[in-house]
């Protein structure tokens, strides 16, 4: 749901994200806002996906490289309503 924290870091822990990596995009979403008319994520949101995205090439996040990129990008974009 848009603006649900506690739903995002459920949702993202549940696919395999660890809680620390979870809490550093809650601290980072608060800090920076998305453009919502290009449907896009702040600067500090993207480098937050790759990471994430860099966990899932080195094998320490076990998730697929291609689903990774998709879990993330839909689900922060539910989170902001897009």
């Amino acid at each position: 749901n848009k603006g649900n924290k506690d739903e995002l870091s459920d949702f993202l822990q549940k696919n395999g994200i660890s809680a620390d990596d979870t809490a550093e995009l809650v601290e980072i979403i608060d800090t920076e806002e998305p453009n919502p008319e290009k449907k896009t994520f702040g600067a500090k949101v993207n480098g937050w996906i790759g990471k994430m995205v860099n966990k899932a090439l080195d094998g320490s996040w076990n998730v697929g490289i291609g689903a990774a990129g998709s879990l993330l990008a839909e689900a922060i974009g539910k989170y902001y309503g897009f």
